[in-house]
């Protein structure tokens, strides 16, 4: 008995916006890199939580940000661009065609007493043509608890994403880091409270100011001062 309540426990945090105890300045999370829509993620087949890839494969160089407990997200976007792929036309590759970018966190929340995806989609923020770059800066209205948040870089309006938090491969980079977590308290019980669960189960749709004392990714605070 003792074993099984130490397992528990061992296993019971999630990175998450905690469903308790009010905003915080702590970072929900905090990303140096992120993973741009190649093959097999295309179209429908590459939809994660219900956000469907780009048609197209893109490529991107550098995606830096954080989001807070208070849900203030901040992105930076550097050259973020159609792939060098035989799939995309000639003269697009290596550029962007979108004039604005806008941003999605996706959490697993209680709705109703059962476990469910939240997407919230940001304003369309201007992305430059045909470099890729862009900076997104806005508080949102997220669900409490937001467990394990991933953050979608994705055409306007959130309509199929281009990128998203994570890794294609080894870097020096550090990936994801943060400094508060939610534990598994119900409805998140045993198989109910399962993440990461496959496509198009129980999905939810989702629709500033900096807070003191919160210490953001070095590489925004530059642009949070101009």
């Amino acid at each position: 008995m003792l074993r099984t309540v130490l397992a528990t426990v061992a296993l019971a945090p999630l990175t998450a916006l905690a469903a308790e105890g009010g905003a915080s300045s702590r970072d929900v999370l905090q990303f140096d890199t992120a993973f741009a829509n190649v093959s097999p993620f295309i179209g429908a087949a590459g939809a994660i939580r219900g956000v469907t890839a780009a048609p197209l494969p893109w490529a991107v160089r550098s995606i830096r940000g954080d989001l807070d407990a208070n849900g203030q997200l901040t992105v930076d976007v550097d050259h973020l661009v159609l792939a060098n792929d035989p799939a995309v036309p000639a003269n697009l590759r290596g550029t962007n065609p979108v004039p604005f970018f806008a941003a999605i966190v996706s959490c697993e929340t209680a709705v109703n007493g059962a476990v469910a995806v939240s997407n919230v989609t940001s304003a369309n923020f201007t992305a430059t043509m045909p470099g890729g770059n862009a900076f997104i800066h806005q508080r949102l209205s997220l669900p409490a608890p937001c467990a394990a948040p991933d953050v979608f870089i994705t055409s306007p309006n959130g309509g199929v994403w281009f990128a998203v938090t994570g890794s294609a491969g080894a870097s020096r980079a550090d990936e994801l880091q943060f400094d508060t977590a939610f534990a598994n308290v119900s409805p998140f019980i045993g198989a109910a409270g399962a993440i990461r669960r496959p496509p198009g189960a129980g999905q939810r749709p989702g629709g500033a100011g900096q807070p003191a004392g919160h210490q953001p990714c070095p590489v925004l605070r530059r642009h949070r001062q101009l």
